[in-house]
């Protein structure tokens, strides 16, 4: 009799460690914060939706991408984070949530769905606003896509709400406009001095500064730079100018002014 208890017991004792690990092994999650620290407490999945013939649970988990800052204006930085959201199928969603301080620590709002098995980049809070990056799909392209395109939402708390809000309206560049317009790739460079420069990259290469392309100073589809020795070299033809392949090389410019090559990308020599 007494041998048959303790293998109750022990069964009963096995039984309970197991269902331990299992919840433990469920990843599912309480968010609860103190003021310097992030930490969690396993719990049960919180909701369940009823369907036709059965009670789905929908585990939520933390994600992170964690952001600081002041989003309510009381001085105090707040929490923003990312949670996932998924209920036993094939999809993942993605949440922005925050954390307002207060005296006895956070409180957190609601939660805005950012999207289904997207790809989170950066979290940001800056000026009273949360920004969230993220790489999605083209609305044509199936869920099984690798999400290739950035998306940038704003966010702002109203009453202790989290609410989406529009973007910040931007005066655009009409150089870097005309070369996305005419199929360019822009990217930024930084001169001898420092000053930076937008490039527009075409095929094969050639290239020409934004401003030089958009005055017609160089042509459409870039210059070849290839034959070149150094970078100045290279800036002047981007810039529209002609030069050689020579030590001490000059640029001259349609107006028939010239600069050393090195003194034109340093900036100490202008176009005149």
């Amino acid at each position: 009799m007494k041998k048959n208890l303790i293998r109750i017991f022990s069964w009963l004792l096995g039984l309970l460690i197991f269902c331990v690990l299992a919840v433990i092994a469920l990843g599912v999650y309480k968010f609860n914060f103190t003021n310097d620290d992030i930490f969690f407490a396993p719990e049960l999945p919180t909701n369940t939706v009823a369907t036709n013939s059965a009670v789905t649970a929908i585990n939520q988990r933390y994600f992170g991408n964690e952001a600081k800052g002041d989003l309510n204006g009381d001085g105090k930085d707040d929490k923003a984070y990312i949670i996932t959201e998924d209920g036993g199928g094939s999809g993942t969603f993605f949440y922005i949530k925050a954390a307002l301080a207060t005296s006895a620590g956070f409180s957190e709002t609601n939660s805005i769905l950012l999207g289904d098995r997207i790809a989170p980049q950066t979290t940001e809070i800056k000026d009273g606003k949360l920004i969230v990056n993220y790489a999605d799909r083209k609305i044509s392209e199936p869920m099984t896509a690798q999400p290739t395109i950035g998306v940038s939402k704003y966010f702002v708390v109203t009453d202790n709400k989290l609410v989406e809000t529009a973007a910040p309206t931007q005066i655009a560049n009409p150089a870097s406009t005309n070369c996305i317009k005419l199929g360019g790739n822009l990217v930024i460079e930084k001169r001898g001095d420092g000053g930076e420069y937008g490039l527009c990259y075409f095929e094969d290469n050639r290239a020409c500064e934004e401003w030089a392309l958009l005055r017609g100073d160089c042509p459409f589809g870039g210059r070849k730079t290839t034959g070149f020795d150094t970078i100045d070299q290279k800036y002047c033809a981007w810039l529209g100018g002609d030069t050689f392949a020579v030590p001490n090389s000059v640029c001259i410019f349609k107006n028939g002014s010239k600069c050393p090559t090195i003194d034109f990308y340093n900036g100490t020599c202008l176009a005149k």
